[in-house]
Parts: C-alpha cells; sequence; structure tokens
C-alpha cells in the first residue's frame, strides 16, 4: 500500500459558499450582459420625464430598453407605477416582445418572474406578449429556448413544481430568490412536501423552512404557516391512534394554542384563517392531551403521598370525548419534572397553562360543556361548576380562587364539591357521576368507573 504524505496548511475553503456565488456567476451568464449601459442614467430619467411624467409612450431603442427593464428589475414602486398607469405597461410589454435583443427578450421573462404577484394583482396580461415573443424566435440561446420549450406551464407554477424540484427550476429557468415567482414555487413546493408527510413523520428541515416563511402568503387569505397547520390537521382527523406529539408542539409553535384567552381578538386571527373546524378539533385535542398529562404525570403513583392516584386516573379516563376545553395548574415543583416539549408552554402567553401556589396540588379545569369541573391531586376535592368559576386569562392562581371568590362561590353547583372518599368501593365517583348527569348526557356505567 502506498502512503501518502500527510497534507499540512490546506487553504480553508468554504466549499458551500464557493458554489453558492458559482451558481450565482451561471445564473448572470444565463441571464444575460446585465452590464449598465453608459447612457444608463440618462435613458431612465428620460423614461420617468416622458412615459411617467408626462404619460407619453415615446420610442424606446433597444439600448434604452435595456437601460430601463433594467432599472425596473431593482424598483419595484416604479414598476408599480407603471402598471397603474395601464396602458402603458402594455406598451411597454410590447416593446420587449418586438424586441431583437436577447437580453431585452430574456428580460420581458425576467420581469414576468420578478413581479409575478404584481401581475397578477392588477390583472396584467404579461403571458400574451412573452408567448408572441417566444413564438417567434428562432435563435439558438439556452435559456429562450428552455422558456420556449416549457411555454405551456411557464404560466403554471404549480404545474412546474410538480415537474421539478425548486433548485433544478431556478437553475433552468434563471429565477431569482429575489424575486415573486420564486417565492410562489417555493410555498407550492413546502406545501406539496407537508401534503406528502406520513401521518405522525416529522421532517425537521421542511419545518424549520416553514417556519422562517410562515408569514408568506399562500392565497388572499391565508399565510403559509396556517396553511401547512391545516394539512397537518387533516391528517390528524382522518388518521387517529398515532403520536402526533411533535406535530402538535410544532402547530402550537406555528400559530399559537387555539385555548389561548386574549383580551384582544389578534391572537385568534390565525386559527380564524385555519378554520374553525380545525380550531376547535385542536381545542379538543389538546384538551385531551393535558388530562392524560394531568391524570398520568402530575400525581404522584405512590399511595402514601397521593392515595387517589389511581382512582382519579380510572375515572376520569372515561371522560376523555366528553371534554371540550382544558386548563392546567401546576406546582413549581412538577414543573420541573415536565418534559421540555410541554416546559415551553408554560411561558406566560398560553393561558392553558398556568401555575399554582401549592406545594404538592395541581390541578386541571375541565368543561364538559354544560358542566365544568376542577379536580386536583394529593388531597384535593372535586368541583362542579354551572358557569366558568374563574378568569381563565391569568396565569397565577391560589387553591382558594376554586371557592372563595365570589365568582367560584356564584357558580358551585348545589352538593358540587366532593370530598375523595372510599375510592375503592366507588363512593366518591358515583356522587361526582350522579352530578355530572344532571348537567350532560354521558354514557359511562359507575362499574367502569373504579
Amino acid at each position: 500500500m502506498i502512503q501518502l504524505p500527510e497534507v499540512r496548511n490546506m487553504p480553508n475553503y468554504n466549499f458551500e459558499k464557493l458554489l453558492v456565488n458559482l451558481d450565482k456567476n451561471v445564473q448572470k451568464l444565463r441571464i444575460g450582459n446585465n452590464t449598465r449601459p453608459n447612457s444608463f442614467d440618462r435613458d431612465v430619467s428620460h423614461f420617468k420625464q416622458e412615459w411617467l411624467g408626462n404619460g407619453y409612450a415615446t420610442p424606446l431603442n433597444e439600448t434604452q430598453m435595456r437601460s430601463v427593464s433594467m432599472y425596473l428589475m431593482e424598483a419595484e414602486e416604479t414598476f408599480i407605477l407603471l402598471v397603474q398607469r395601464g396602458s402603458l405597461i402594455t406598451r411597454f410589454l410590447k416593446l420587449l416582445s418586438d424586441a431583437t435583443s436577447i437580453g431585452n427578450q430574456k428580460r420581458l421573462v425576467q420581469l414576468y418572474f420578478q413581479y409575478y404577484q404584481i401581475f397578477k394583482k392588477y390583472s396584467v396580461n404579461v403571458k400574451v406578449y412573452i408567448v408572441s415573443m417566444l413564438s417567434n424566435f428562432s435563435g439558438h440561446n439556452l435559456l429562450l429556448n428552455e422558456y420556449k420549450w416549457h411555454i405551456k406551464n411557464l404560466f403554471s407554477p404549480q404545474k412546474l413544481i410538480d415537474e421539478m424540484d425548486l433548485h433544478e427550476l431556478t437553475q433552468k429557468f434563471a429565477i431569482s430568490s429575489n424575486s415573486e415567482y420564486y417565492r410562489t414555487l417555493l410555498i407550492l413546493q413546502l406545501i406539496k412536501k407537508v401534503e406528502a408527510l406520513a401521518p405522525g413523520e416529522y421532517d425537521r428541515k421542511l419545518f424549520d423552512s416553514i417556519q422562517i416563511h410562515k408569514d408568506y402568503m399562500y392565497d388572499e387569505y391565508t399565510h403559509v404557516g396556517e396553511f401547512a397547520v391545516r394539512q397537518l390537521i387533516e391528517t390528524m382527523m382522518v388518521n387517529t391512534n398515532i403520536n402526533y406529539a411533535q406535530w402538535v408542539t410544532y402547530i402550537i409553535d406555528i400559530i399559537g394554542d387555539p385555548r389561548t384567552v386574549s383580551v384582544t381578538t389578534a391572537h385568534n386571527i390565525p386559527w380564524s384563517r385555519v378554520g374553525e373546524k380545525y380550531k376547535y378539533f385542536m381545542i379538543r385535542y389538546l384538551s385531551r392531551e393535558d388530562l392524560d398529562l394531568f391524570l398520568d404525570v402530575l400525581g404522584d403513583n405512590d399511595p402514601n403521598i397521593d392515595a387517589i392516584y389511581q382512582y382519579r386516573k380510572k375515572f376520569w379516563r372515561n371522560f376523555g370525548k366528553y371534554v371540550q376545553f382544558t386548563k392546567l395548574f401546576i406546582t413549581s415543583h412538577k414543573y420541573n419534572e415536565l418534559p421540555e416539549n410541554i416546559k415551553r408552554r408554560f411561558n406566560g402567553k398560553n393561558t392553558a397553562y398556568s401555575f399554582i401556589s401549592e406545594s404538592s396540588k395541581s390541578c386541571i379545569y375541565i368543561d364538559l360543556g354544560e358542566i365544568k369541573i376542577i379536580e386536583g391531586t394529593h388531597n384535593a376535592k372535586v368541583r362542579l361548576y354551572s358557569d366558568i368559576p374563574i378568569d381563565l386569562s391569568k396565569f397565577h392562581f391560589s387553591y382558594t380562587d376554586f371557592y372563595k371568590t365570589p365568582k367560584a362561590k356564584e357558580s358551585l353547583i348545589e352538593s358540587g364539591e366532593i370530598t375523595h372518599f372510599n375510592s375503592e368501593n366507588g363512593y366518591w365517583q358515583g356522587k361526582v357521576l350522579h352530578q355530572v348527569k344532571q348537567y350532560k348526557r354521558v354514557k359511562i356505567r359507575l362499574a367502569d368507573t373504579y
């Protein structure tokens, strides 16, 4: 075996950066000569004065068109002003369509890419000018021939993204990453990947990308993050009995917990755009998840510490499908034992998660619709209410808030304060179930609760 000498003092190249720069340079070569003509400033000044100032579409030679089209590629406000002039934008597009210069012909398509959404917003039929130019083109320019070959799909970003990956498209068509067309393709690719996820599948790279671009508009009313959330929930609604823990945490990170109570309506706007059906599905899903958290984690599975733990767990597990809303009240001791993804929800912004100033008792507020309940761990009592007994927007509570405040006293139903007594014979379970059934129809047998 030949032993090669150790290579020392090699330059520390950033190859990733080098490849990015090479890509950019290749793109520039494909687009063509973007060096400003010597007459650039004079040409642009003439255009502004005559076209935009006086409203006259004076003739432009090839050099002037090159100057003006290069200028417009970087001057969005001026381009919008031109579009708003109606006939002026169509006159300018016609000039580019009839141009003999390869560079000007390319820039007609590049303008379409750059201002894709603006053309749509103002209903400018740029397609007719591009089709006319490409139909008459019979040269050998590779980029224009690519446009001509894909002319049917060039005006349908969805069809293009169904055919090719975004990176391949940007290379093949020289699409700038700063263009509106690129943003549209990116959005479509992200949603396509979300729709292709298996139930519960967590694609970290994809989810991080959606988080970065979540405020991009998917359509006139919905942001990318909101549409992605809708797609995830659609999957959750159809495919049950899957572990969606990572999806749930991600959904909350993207647009917040739908149960959060706010004095303003701003928090609920994203969820209203996602849709009421999806919002209420998540409220129930998260509430049942938190009921499980309360029953499994917040008590102590030690009869000497929390004698009611197993009985409480078996009893309330029967109510999962009836739960409409929950709010947790947790001790600082139990908070430290929570998994990190749950801890993040106790951030002072999500009102479904709050703290209680108790050494041992954690509690949960359970809304069954017609009747409300507050249950607690250890030696806490069960309390049943006809109305919401607390301020759901608060983050800090004491145990006495559940029975000493005027609101709690007024909401407490008659004989609605029940001690966990004689659990092994179903005594307290029977009393609670009887009270619940006075207000709500539930198909739960006492024999199944203890």
